[in-house]
């Protein structure tokens, strides 16, 4: 079993905050404790009944927040299965473990955590694993095809600041996570993955975040896949970058995997620097955009296996 964990900062647009105004984001800027989080960022609730919540394809998840005099209680509902849990704590603690569970298994899965208690919860990330293969159990390795690069594809070109070439190439995989903005100017989009129904994010934050994962899906298989992203307001929707994620049986689990950041996280934190990458010509026509602007525009990216 080949298996990928991933981590996501507390600003990115998959999780789902409600209602909005029972959540506040802050940053090391607008709150002095924000430097002692992962990424300077957490998202704390401030409303009794304030709830977030997580959809997954994987086997484990691990949420991390803080605990303090002055937070409280909450409950967690994991695919309807309720427990309760606290946030107190006699000092502050940061970056520590709220929630955490494994031996899932590997189908999609729903965490919700909501206040129950007139007292804070806080947010600060989130990490959760997913199997790769079912099949093989050989090293995962991930692909940075950066913005720049030929296998990026604007629609229509015009509207993009950035000329990219009107087809591209690269190889197949059986994951693909999509990185870009997230920011006070930035609004809601919407994905399609192959004909399942639109699913709809909000990338509007308080805080300018680059390198957040907008978009992330596992589990493709080997054949063809194709992913839609459009902005739904007229707002910013900035798109720059994507992992591929692949299996190769040839390469021990133990071996390092490719990419800008081996656990696939985000939160202004890409880790090294990856040059454009070496494509094999297996077929992903179509696209996203590099760090740019745009308002009502498509986004298209397919992804084909072989």
């Amino acid at each position: 079993m080949s298996t990928l964990r991933t981590t996501i900062d507390d600003v990115s647009p998959l999780i789902d905050y409600q209602p909005v105004d029972g959540w506040l984001q802050k940053n090391s800027t607008t709150d002095s404790i924000g430097a002692n989080y992962y990424a300077d960022t957490f998202t704390r609730a401030t409303q009794l009944g304030a709830s977030a919540s997580f959809t997954f394809n994987g086997t484990s998840i691990t949420i991390y927040g803080g605990k303090s005099p002055n937070h409280g209680n909450y409950t967690i509902d994991v695919d309807g299965e309720k427990q309760d849990a606290s946030g107190f704590s006699s000092t502050n603690e940061y970056q520590v473990p709220i929630y955490s569970v494994d031996g899932l298994n590997h189908s999609t899965h729903t965490v919700t955590i909501t206040d129950t208690q007139y007292a804070f919860v806080d947010i600060d990330y989130l990490t959760w694993t997913s199997d790769i293969s079912s099949t093989g159990s050989g090293a995962v390795s991930q692909l940075y095809v950066d913005d720049t690069d030929d296998s990026f594809h604007y629609l229509p070109s015009s509207a993009w600041s950035t000329n990219i070439p009107d087809s591209s190439k690269f190889s197949n995989g059986s994951a693909v996570s999509i990185y870009g903005t997230v920011g006070p100017s930035n609004g809601p989009f919407s994905v399609k993955l192959d004909g399942l129904p639109d699913t709809t994010y909000q990338g509007s934050k308080t805080t300018y975040a680059t390198q957040t994962l907008l978009f992330y899906a596992s589990n493709l298989g080997y054949s063809d896949h194709s992913i839609v992203i459009t902005s739904t307001e007229d707002a910013d929707l900035e798109i720059d970058y994507a992992l591929i994620h692949m299996v190769d049986e040839s390469i021990s689990p133990s071996s390092p995997p490719v990419g800008p950041d081996s656990t696939g996280s985000s939160g202004n934190n890409i880790g090294n620097s990856v040059g454009k990458a070496s494509l094999t010509p297996a077929a992903i026509v179509g696209v996203v955009g590099g760090v740019v602007t745009i308002a009502g525009l498509l986004i298209a990216l397919c992804v084909s296996g072989i």
